[in-house]
């Protein structure tokens, strides 16, 4: 879980562990969850990304987009609003 500079919780979420089936979809996500009113509390979640075994993730600031790395070698835009 990290927080981003908006304030927003993303979260790597390990949905298929520990009965990971090869052959089938994976539930497995990176989620993002916003507090519209800033009670503290999650208003709506957002799916940011489908990945295998989310290991971790890390941002990677550059311009105007943010990069999420995760566990597979996989890069994921995400536009600032």
């Amino acid at each position: 879980m990290q927080f981003d500079t908006k304030g927003r919780l993303w979260v790597a979420a390990w949905a298929d562990y520990p009965k990971w089936e090869p052959l089938k979809e994976s539930k497995d996500m990176l989620l993002i969850l916003h507090d519209d009113d800033n009670d503290g509390k999650a208003d709506r979640v957002t799916e940011f990304a489908k990945v295998n075994d989310p290991l971790g993730f890390e941002f990677l600031e550059r311009r105007r987009t943010r990069h999420a790395a995760v566990g597979d070698p996989v890069s994921q835009r995400h536009r600032r609003r």
